[in-house]
């Protein structure tokens, strides 16, 4: 039914053994380093929003994405779903190039919050169909941000 956020889930646990796998081998080659992205290694915009940095990073990610990715994905379809996920991912990649120049930097978190912006954006949209489901939904994530 949410088959999108099961694929990201089993993609993002799969890759973090095999970083395990590969003595972080993986991870030194996917992490967002500004010096290698403006040398012409691009992909790690993307490759760094699927990497994490121990157990416990996978392990929020993970929950937070099968905290919100099913609402978001039954939202959107599974095609806008993914395609908002790659999307804010790039984008968080994107922000950290600009904002973190000299952090390395791994994890789906850009990814995550992409999700949660789209769907507070649609409560907002269809505030007067959705009624108090959208206001419930809106205080949660404004908690959630304050917290």
């Amino acid at each position: 039914r949410h088959w999108v956020t099961a694929l990201l889930l089993l993609a993002n646990v799969l890759v973090f053994a095999a970083s395990l796998a590969s003595g972080g081998a993986l991870l030194e080659a996917g992490a967002k380093v500004n010096s290698l992205i403006v040398a012409g290694e691009y992909h790690r915009l993307v490759t760094s929003c699927f990497l994490h940095s121990g157990f416990t990073h996978l392990a929020v990610n993970c929950f937070s994405l099968r905290a919100v990715g099913p609402s978001v994905e039954e939202l959107f379809g599974p095609d806008r779903f993914a395609l908002v996920y790659l999307v804010a991912g790039l984008a968080g990649s994107a922000a950290s190039f600009v904002l973190s120049p000299q952090a390395r930097s791994v994890g789906a978190s850009g990814a995550i919050f992409g999700l949660v912006g789209a769907m507070a954006v649609y409560m907002q949209r269809h505030e007067a169909l959705l009624g108090d489901r959208s206001r419930r939904v809106l205080e949660s994530i404004a908690q959630t941000c304050v917290l």
